[in-house]
């Protein structure tokens, strides 16, 4: 399976009107007809406007959506199944859950991904950056493989797939596309345990390079600021951060165009112009 997100954090979605939320997911399946499969960041921290972003991305086209845990209200265990089963009951879009304590102040937990699969067919997947890969094990026992689970950190997703995971939500794929999908592809196909994902990653030069630029992108300066200043410097157009979003200050800047250099010699980058 692969796909892009539209209007994840990674596209700032919380800073979008409604206009244009839904106006970049039409475009985004507009341009990509059936070639590829367009999944919808509609989620909110307000269920009824979670419920109008995945309507009118249904209606528009999308494949699917992506529903983040409500932000800053901080519900309990039982107002997020209530929260999310609203939502499913008002789609018939395929639905991944998305668990981002870090930044929701709130963790899915796994009893009540169950519950919420259960009682929803359309639940069918998880986003999980929780930091926690074993955690895959875990829900496939309760709910099956056919319940797919994803990382959502970029430098987990080996470990993620050793324990039963189908792949990873990228903010890395923005920049190094054909890298994360042979790793993905790879690591599908060679490893079958924790025990086997040292040797995967030792055997990976390109991936061990990589792994050591990632954390720059999330620094203090978080996502997407990291992600936006290295695609600037391989002149892929990502537009200007939105307040309450800033750059990256310059000495993190620096570094990641210092880790950046050697990486645009990849030929995972495509359309490289060096200065």
């Amino acid at each position: 399976m692969a796909g892009i997100v539209v209007a994840g954090t990674t596209g700032e979605s919380p800073t979008l009107s409604t206009e244009e939320h839904t106006g970049i997911v039409r475009e985004a399946v507009r341009i990509t007809g059936e070639r590829i499969s367009v999944i919808a960041g509609t989620g909110s921290n307000c269920t009824d406007e979670a419920i109008e972003l995945t309507q009118a991305a249904e209606r528009d086209g999308a494949d699917g959506s992506l529903q983040v845990s409500p932000y800053y209200n901080k519900p309990s265990q039982e107002g997020l199944f209530q929260h999310f089963r609203k939502i499913a009951d008002a789609t018939e879009l395929p639905i991944m859950l998305y668990d981002i304590p870090s930044r929701c102040a709130v963790a899915i937990m796994d009893e009540t991904v169950a519950r919420l699969q259960k009682a929803c067919p359309n639940i069918v997947a998880l986003k999980d950056a929780s930091g926690r890969p074993e955690r895959t094990e875990t829900l496939h026992s309760w709910l099956g493989k056919d319940f797919r689970v994803f990382s959502g950190d970029d430098n987990l997703t080996v470990q993620f797939i050793a324990h039963g995971a189908v792949g990873v939500v990228s903010v890395l794929s923005n920049l190094l596309l054909s890298l994360m999908q042979s790793l993905v592809r790879a690591a599908r196909r060679e490893v079958k345990s924790p025990e086997s994902v040292q040797l995967f990653l030792n055997r990976n030069s390109d991936w061990r390079e990589v792994s050591d630029f990632i954390p720059l992108l999330f620094g203090a300066h978080g996502n997407p600021s990291g992600i936006k200043c290295a695609m600037e410097r391989v002149q892929l157009d990502s537009g200007v951060l939105r307040l309450p979003l800033v750059s990256a200050p310059d000495p993190a800047r620096t570094e990641i165009r210092r880790w950046l250099w050697p990486l645009t010699g990849f030929k995972h980058v495509h359309g490289v112009k060096r200065s």
